[in-house]
Protein backbone atom coordinates (compact mmCIF):
# COMPACT_ATOMS: atom_id res chain seq x y z
CA UNK A 1 0.00 0.00 0.00
CA UNK A 2 1.31 3.78 -0.16
CA UNK A 3 1.39 6.28 1.91
CA UNK A 4 -1.96 7.71 2.55
CA UNK A 5 -3.95 4.25 2.06
CA UNK A 6 -1.75 2.63 5.19
CA UNK A 7 -2.66 6.18 6.71
CA UNK A 8 -6.94 6.29 5.93
CA UNK A 9 -6.81 2.77 6.38
CA UNK A 10 -5.08 2.04 9.48
CA UNK A 11 -7.12 5.20 10.84
CA UNK A 12 -10.61 4.32 9.77
CA UNK A 13 -9.72 0.48 12.12
CA UNK A 14 -8.80 2.06 15.41
CA UNK A 15 -11.72 4.49 15.31
CA UNK A 16 -13.67 1.49 15.76
CA UNK A 17 -11.65 0.08 18.11
CA UNK A 18 -11.53 3.32 19.89
CA UNK A 19 -15.29 3.65 19.98
CA UNK A 20 -15.12 0.31 21.86
CA UNK A 21 -12.68 0.71 24.40
CA UNK A 22 -11.96 4.50 24.46
CA UNK A 23 -15.33 6.69 24.35
CA UNK A 24 -15.82 9.50 26.28
CA UNK A 25 -11.90 9.89 26.61
CA UNK A 26 -10.51 12.37 23.98
CA UNK A 27 -6.96 12.57 25.10
CA UNK A 28 -6.67 8.59 25.46
CA UNK A 29 -8.33 8.26 22.45
CA UNK A 30 -6.03 11.08 20.51
CA UNK A 31 -2.72 9.49 22.18
CA UNK A 32 -3.55 5.45 20.66
CA UNK A 33 -3.94 6.92 16.83
CA UNK A 34 -1.12 9.18 16.92
CA UNK A 35 0.71 5.78 18.05
CA UNK A 36 -1.08 3.65 15.51
CA UNK A 37 -0.64 6.59 12.73
CA UNK A 38 3.22 6.39 13.20
CA UNK A 39 2.79 2.89 13.50
CA UNK A 40 1.02 2.89 10.13
CA UNK A 41 4.26 4.56 8.19
CA UNK A 42 7.54 3.56 10.40
CA UNK A 43 7.95 0.65 8.23
CA UNK A 44 8.26 2.31 5.41
CA UNK A 45 12.28 3.03 4.81
CA UNK A 46 12.07 3.24 0.72
CA UNK A 47 9.91 6.40 1.23
CA UNK A 48 11.27 8.95 -1.28
CA UNK A 49 10.72 12.75 0.04
CA UNK A 50 8.44 14.66 -1.42
CA UNK A 51 9.55 17.03 -4.19
CA UNK A 52 7.87 19.47 -2.24
CA UNK A 53 6.85 20.23 0.92
CA UNK A 54 3.35 19.08 1.61
CA UNK A 55 1.69 16.64 4.96
CA UNK A 56 3.54 13.51 3.49
CA UNK A 57 6.40 15.29 4.38
CA UNK A 58 5.89 14.75 8.28
CA UNK A 59 5.28 11.35 7.54
CA UNK A 60 8.27 10.82 5.34
CA UNK A 61 10.62 11.91 8.48
CA UNK A 62 9.01 9.80 10.90
CA UNK A 63 10.29 7.02 7.98
CA UNK A 64 14.10 8.16 8.75
CA UNK A 65 13.45 7.88 12.55
CA UNK A 66 13.56 3.92 12.08
CA UNK A 67 16.40 4.37 9.04
CA UNK A 68 18.77 6.67 11.71
CA UNK A 69 17.83 4.47 14.34
CA UNK A 70 16.61 0.70 14.41
CA UNK A 71 17.74 -0.10 10.91
CA UNK A 72 21.30 -0.31 11.64
CA UNK A 73 20.49 -2.36 14.88
CA UNK A 74 19.01 -4.83 13.22
CA UNK A 75 21.77 -4.72 10.77
CA UNK A 76 24.02 -5.63 13.70
CA UNK A 77 22.14 -8.40 15.48
CA UNK A 78 20.99 -10.20 11.97
CA UNK A 79 24.46 -9.35 11.01
CA UNK A 80 25.93 -11.27 13.84
CA UNK A 81 23.23 -14.11 13.82
CA UNK A 82 23.40 -15.23 10.43
CA UNK A 83 27.08 -13.94 9.73
CA UNK A 84 26.34 -12.53 6.42
CA UNK A 85 25.71 -8.61 5.50
CA UNK A 86 22.42 -6.70 5.14
CA UNK A 87 21.40 -3.90 2.67
CA UNK A 88 19.85 -0.97 4.85
CA UNK A 89 17.63 -0.42 2.45
CA UNK A 90 16.14 -3.74 2.04
CA UNK A 91 13.05 -2.85 2.80
CA UNK A 92 12.11 -6.81 4.00
CA UNK A 93 13.96 -5.83 7.17
CA UNK A 94 11.18 -3.61 8.24
CA UNK A 95 8.47 -4.94 6.33
CA UNK A 96 8.50 -8.46 8.69
CA UNK A 97 7.62 -9.61 12.69
CA UNK A 98 10.92 -9.63 13.79
CA UNK A 99 11.46 -6.16 11.94
CA UNK A 100 8.42 -4.30 13.58
CA UNK A 101 9.42 -5.85 16.88
CA UNK A 102 12.64 -3.90 16.65
CA UNK A 103 10.69 -1.11 15.86
CA UNK A 104 8.68 -1.42 19.02
CA UNK A 105 10.85 -2.57 21.60
CA UNK A 106 13.13 0.67 20.15
CA UNK A 107 10.31 2.84 20.92
CA UNK A 108 9.71 1.41 24.50
CA UNK A 109 13.17 1.70 25.65
CA UNK A 110 13.17 5.53 24.29
CA UNK A 111 9.90 6.37 26.19
CA UNK A 112 11.11 4.71 29.40
CA UNK A 113 13.33 7.50 29.94
CA UNK A 114 10.86 10.09 30.34
CA UNK A 115 8.46 7.74 32.08
CA UNK A 116 11.42 6.76 34.93
CA UNK A 117 12.03 11.11 34.90
CA UNK A 118 8.21 12.11 35.30
CA UNK A 119 7.24 9.28 37.68
CA UNK A 120 3.60 10.12 37.66
CA UNK A 121 1.38 7.05 36.86
CA UNK A 122 -0.87 9.41 34.57
CA UNK A 123 2.33 9.70 32.23
CA UNK A 124 2.79 6.12 32.35
CA UNK A 125 -0.98 5.58 31.44
CA UNK A 126 -0.67 7.63 28.54
CA UNK A 127 2.94 6.34 27.00
CA UNK A 128 1.22 2.72 27.52
CA UNK A 129 -1.58 3.85 25.34
CA UNK A 130 0.33 5.29 22.74
CA UNK A 131 2.47 1.75 22.59
CA UNK A 132 -0.61 -0.16 22.28
CA UNK A 133 -1.62 2.25 18.96
CA UNK A 134 2.12 1.84 17.78
CA UNK A 135 2.06 -2.14 18.20
CA UNK A 136 -1.28 -2.23 16.35
CA UNK A 137 -0.38 0.35 13.49
CA UNK A 138 2.89 -1.99 12.75
CA UNK A 139 0.68 -4.87 12.43
CA UNK A 140 -2.04 -3.35 10.58
CA UNK A 141 1.02 -2.12 7.95
CA UNK A 142 2.10 -5.73 7.70
CA UNK A 143 -1.67 -7.05 7.02
CA UNK A 144 -2.32 -4.16 4.32
CA UNK A 145 1.17 -4.93 2.72
CA UNK A 146 0.54 -8.68 2.25
CA UNK A 147 -2.69 -7.46 0.24
CA UNK A 148 -0.53 -6.28 -2.83
CA UNK A 149 1.81 -7.66 -5.09
CA UNK A 150 4.77 -7.17 -3.43
CA UNK A 151 4.00 -8.19 -0.40
CA UNK A 152 6.19 -9.20 2.09
CA UNK A 153 8.76 -11.68 4.11
CA UNK A 154 7.11 -12.05 7.37
CA UNK A 155 9.75 -14.08 9.16
CA UNK A 156 12.84 -12.31 6.99
CA UNK A 157 15.81 -12.79 7.63
CA UNK A 158 15.13 -15.84 9.35
CA UNK A 159 13.23 -17.30 6.24
CA UNK A 160 12.60 -16.16 2.60
CA UNK A 161 9.22 -17.27 3.10
CA UNK A 162 7.21 -14.75 0.68
CA UNK A 163 3.37 -14.20 0.97
CA UNK A 164 1.26 -11.58 -1.09
CA UNK A 165 -2.17 -10.84 -2.46
CA UNK A 166 -3.16 -9.19 -6.01
CA UNK A 167 -3.83 -5.73 -5.29
CA UNK A 168 -1.94 -2.75 -7.11
CA UNK A 169 -2.25 0.49 -4.63
CA UNK A 170 -1.08 2.56 -8.02
CA UNK A 171 -3.99 0.94 -10.52
CA UNK A 172 -6.98 3.40 -10.81
CA UNK A 173 -8.82 0.37 -12.50
CA UNK A 174 -8.67 -1.70 -9.00
CA UNK A 175 -11.11 -1.05 -7.35
CA UNK A 176 -10.44 -2.84 -3.78
CA UNK A 177 -8.45 -0.34 -1.76
CA UNK A 178 -11.93 2.19 -2.28
CA UNK A 179 -14.57 -0.60 -1.33
CA UNK A 180 -12.24 -1.21 1.93
CA UNK A 181 -12.84 2.24 2.77
CA UNK A 182 -16.20 1.74 2.38
CA UNK A 183 -16.36 -1.50 4.32
CA UNK A 184 -14.50 0.25 7.42
CA UNK A 185 -16.66 3.71 6.91
CA UNK A 186 -20.04 1.41 7.25
CA UNK A 187 -18.47 -0.76 10.57
CA UNK A 188 -17.65 2.82 12.35
CA UNK A 189 -21.28 4.26 11.41
CA UNK A 190 -22.81 1.16 13.08
CA UNK A 191 -20.12 1.54 16.22
CA UNK A 192 -21.10 5.23 16.30
CA UNK A 193 -24.75 4.40 16.49
CA UNK A 194 -24.40 1.59 19.18
CA UNK A 195 -22.29 3.72 21.53
CA UNK A 196 -24.68 6.13 21.20
CA UNK A 197 -27.72 4.02 21.74
CA UNK A 198 -26.19 1.24 24.47
CA UNK A 199 -25.53 2.70 27.74
CA UNK A 200 -21.29 2.83 28.34
CA UNK A 201 -21.48 -0.12 30.83
CA UNK A 202 -22.70 -2.59 27.66
CA UNK A 203 -21.24 -5.26 27.63
CA UNK A 204 -22.34 -5.29 23.67
CA UNK A 205 -19.69 -2.65 22.72
CA UNK A 206 -16.38 -4.14 23.05
CA UNK A 207 -17.21 -7.99 21.49
CA UNK A 208 -18.74 -5.52 18.90
CA UNK A 209 -16.29 -3.68 18.49
CA UNK A 210 -13.67 -6.42 17.83
CA UNK A 211 -15.67 -8.12 15.60
CA UNK A 212 -16.10 -4.91 13.22
CA UNK A 213 -11.82 -4.68 13.38
CA UNK A 214 -11.66 -8.14 12.63
CA UNK A 215 -14.54 -7.66 9.61
CA UNK A 216 -12.70 -5.33 8.00
CA UNK A 217 -9.19 -6.29 8.23
CA UNK A 218 -10.31 -9.77 7.09
CA UNK A 219 -12.18 -8.46 4.42
CA UNK A 220 -9.31 -6.76 3.15
CA UNK A 221 -7.39 -10.45 3.54
CA UNK A 222 -9.63 -12.44 1.66
CA UNK A 223 -10.56 -10.40 -1.34
CA UNK A 224 -6.49 -9.43 -1.98
CA UNK A 225 -6.46 -13.25 -2.99
CA UNK A 226 -8.48 -12.76 -6.36
CA UNK A 227 -6.14 -12.48 -9.19
CA UNK A 228 -6.04 -10.15 -11.95
CA UNK A 229 -7.40 -12.25 -14.78
CA UNK A 230 -10.85 -12.07 -15.09
CA UNK A 231 -11.36 -9.25 -12.61
CA UNK A 232 -13.38 -6.62 -14.34
CA UNK A 233 -11.82 -4.06 -11.58
CA UNK A 234 -8.48 -4.37 -13.19
CA UNK A 235 -7.43 -2.12 -15.93
CA UNK A 236 -6.66 -3.70 -19.52
CA UNK A 237 -2.98 -3.64 -19.08
CA UNK A 238 -3.73 -5.19 -15.04
CA UNK A 239 -5.98 -8.09 -16.62
CA UNK A 240 -3.08 -8.48 -19.16
CA UNK A 241 -0.33 -8.85 -16.66
CA UNK A 242 -2.67 -10.89 -14.08
CA UNK A 243 -1.97 -11.59 -10.58
CA UNK A 244 0.51 -14.36 -10.56
CA UNK A 245 0.80 -16.89 -8.09
CA UNK A 246 0.14 -16.02 -3.95
CA UNK A 247 3.26 -17.11 -2.59
CA UNK A 248 6.15 -17.07 -5.28
CA UNK A 249 9.38 -17.06 -3.91
CA UNK A 250 11.38 -14.03 -3.31
CA UNK A 251 13.27 -12.86 -6.34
Amino acid sequence: MITRHHLSLTLLCMLILCCAFFQGNLIWLGFVIIGAEMGAILPDIQMKKPSRFRSLTFAYYITRLTTRLYVPVMIAVYGSLEEKSFDPKDKRLTHSLPGITFIFLGFTAILTIPDILSGSTAIDLLIEIFLAGLALGLLLHLVLDLCTRKGISPFFPFSTYHIRGSIRPCDDGDRRILYFHFTCILVLAGMIALVIHEPASSDLIRPVGLLGSVLCTGTMILFSRRDGPGDARYTRRGMEEGAGPLTPPFP
